[in-house]
């Protein structure tokens, strides 16, 4: 049997090369790795039958074990930084509803932050990152958003001057 006839799949009569398609596997692999780590249970075992089912299928077409991990290696490292992007955001965010508190609608979203923070941090901790944000970290990230806040507000204070002045 020739190695092409091997990753043929005949589905319905209709002839699928699979192995034409392993780069998109393997993305589908890692995506799948990232998904099963999620904060919600549900999502996260479904993604880990996925992600079962998506290894050994890689592994029947001759990928090796090593392969696979570094993909959830990669995946890791990128979900990692991901999170902290997502978390740098967050914390920017609530710091500026902080400042600019009006009302109830600003308590209903203030909670919404504290919620899509506390889900990060249980994502990290899937990530086998336990201790990622310890409260130390947490004050240096919201240091850090405030003074990009303060920068952000004098660079639009600069502006405004610049349009009311020479305008």
């Amino acid at each position: 049997m020739e190695s092409s006839q091997q990753h043929m799949i005949s589905v319905f009569g209709i002839k699928i090369d699979i192995y034409a398609r392993i780069n998109e596997l393997q993305q589908k692999l890692q995506k799948t790795f990232i998904e099963s780590k999620s904060h919600n249970a549900l999502i996260g075992r479904f993604s880990a039958i996925k992600f079962g089912m998506l290894s050994a299928l890689l592994t029947l077409l001759g990928i090796e074990p090593n392969t696979i991990e570094s993909l959830k290696k990669d995946a890791r490292k990128k979900a990692i930084e991901k999170n902290i992007e997502n978390f740098t955001q967050n914390e920017y965010n609530a710091e500026l509803m902080i400042i600019f508190n009006k009302g109830k609608k600003d308590r209903t979203r203030s909670r919404i932050l504290d919620q899509l923070r506390q889900q990060l941090m249980k994502q990290m901790n899937r990530y086998d990152q336990p201790n990622f944000y310890t409260k130390s970290k947490i004050k240096d990230i919201k240091e850090t958003q405030i003074k990009k806040i303060l920068t952000d507000l004098l660079e639009e204070k600069q502006n405004l001057e610049y349009l009311r002045n020479f305008s």
